[in-house]
């Protein structure tokens, strides 16, 4: 017999796990209480032992983890569309960074990022780990919305209203840190934007930074074959190889 309290009972015919051996399990009930998954137990069992919880019937469709998206500039979402099908070098410099300091604004971010993560949950997608400017805005996007995501401190030498310098962002990294320790979906990652945005200083920087706090580095890596050729040009290796 189940003792369980539950909340919610998903109901479907279907459900990959995606653990190490692929498993599908078939007609089966998902147990939840507070968003959390308690058990998985037979369809044909729900009705007896849980006859007045709240139920999805999903019969028709596979139930599966969400997706992850692992590299996303989220507020991008009303740059889609802008200026496609050029160079990376081309497409920065002449089109999205002018864009960018021409438009971005802690209300833009914040209403850009809401779009983007509501595409993100309609495509499955359930975590996402992004960079952009005002993380701060993005993070309250998260919140609102309720989806899990690393948010990236972002560091870029380029010219542009919304800049902020790694020492803008190690001046308060603590607080950051101490925000992810209260609110167990959202984390911080430091995020220096490429080997071409940033000098070698300022990536020793972010770098020790990123071991000091033990924080993860998100950045842009060998993304156009200019960039891997002046990175050997300059530094003999490429950044992958520091």
């Amino acid at each position: 017999m189940h003792n369980y309290d539950i909340d919610l009972i998903v109901k479907t015919n279907t459900i990959l796990t995606i653990d190490q051996n692929n498993t599908v399990l078939s007609d089966m009930a998902i147990l939840i209480k507070d968003g959390i998954i308690i058990d998985i137990i037979k369809n044909q069992n729900c009705e007896k032992l849980f006859p007045n919880v709240q139920t999805i019937n999903s019969e028709d469709k596979i139930v599966m983890p969400g997706f992850i998206n692992t590299h996303t500039h989220i507020p991008m979402a009303y740059f889609k569309g802008m200026a496609d099908d050029l160079p990376l070098e081309k497409w920065l410099n002449e089109y999205i960074w002018p864009a960018e300091k021409k438009n971005l604004s802690p209300s833009f971010v914040y209403e850009a990022s809401l779009h983007g993560i509501s595409e993100l949950i309609k495509n499955g997608i359930t975590f996402f780990n992004d960079s952009y400017f005002f993380p701060d805005e993005t993070v309250k996007a998260c919140q609102e919305i309720g989806i899990r995501a690393t948010i990236g401190l972002l560091d870029i030498e380029v010219k542009l209203n919304c800049l902020k310098t790694i020492e803008n962002i190690l001046a308060n990294i603590k607080e950051k840190i101490d925000f992810a320790s209260k609110n167990p979906l959202i984390d911080f990652s430091i995020s220096p934007h490429s080997v071409y945005a940033c000098s070698e200083q300022k990536w020793k920087i972010n770098i020790d930074t990123a071991h000091k706090y033990n924080l993860l580095i998100h950045t842009h890596l060998s993304e156009s074959a200019i960039e891997v050729e002046n990175c050997l040009k300059e530094y003999g290796k490429l950044l992958s190889d520091f």
